[in-house]
């Protein structure tokens, strides 16, 4: 049975590397602002 949430990570000998999705809004605003600040 799928679940609603996952976590997807990757991992090497020395890091870990953990994604995270955001929604359209805030991804929106982070990538025009060049990092998360409040939305709007």
């Amino acid at each position: 049975m799928p679940t609603k949430h996952e976590i997807r990570a990757d991992f090497g000998r020395d890091t870990i590397v953990v994604y995270q999705a955001y929604d359209d809004r805030v991804a929106d605003s982070a990538l025009a602002k060049g990092r998360f600040a409040g939305v709007g």
